[in-house]
């Protein structure tokens, strides 16, 4: 998988990515901080890549802190991606490419 500047400046020495998605993350504690990004998947957590240029902003979640992660369709039946990290529950939605979902899940749950 391509890794572009962004990923590779914060990847550890021994990371590596393993897949991404593209979609607007939603955080538990206020929809003022939905953004639209990828959610990278690396041998070691889940990082969230903010995509808004005034306000950069990444996220991490260490697999030891990920209880478990699932897909969850809206009443839509668009997927989202649900994780409890941390005793929160974080949701990718508005998935751009939907059919990588189950493989990305797939891919994470090889790592909890």
């Amino acid at each position: 998988m391509l890794v572009d500047d962004r990923v590779g400046q914060i990847l550890l020495p021994d990371e590596k990515v393993i897949d991404e998605l593209r979609g607007e993350l939603r955080l538990p504690t206020s929809t003022i901080e939905q953004c639209n990004g990828r959610l990278v998947a690396t041998n070691q957590r889940l990082i969230f890549l903010c995509e808004v240029r005034e306000k950069p902003r990444q996220d991490t979640f260490p697999y030891k802190s990920i209880e478990r992660i699932v897909i969850r369709n809206n009443f839509k039946n668009e997927p989202r991606v649900l994780f409890e990290a941390d005793d929160e529950i974080q949701m990718l939605q508005n998935i751009i490419d939907e059919q990588n979902v189950e493989p990305f899940i797939k891919n994470v749950q090889k790592y909890l």
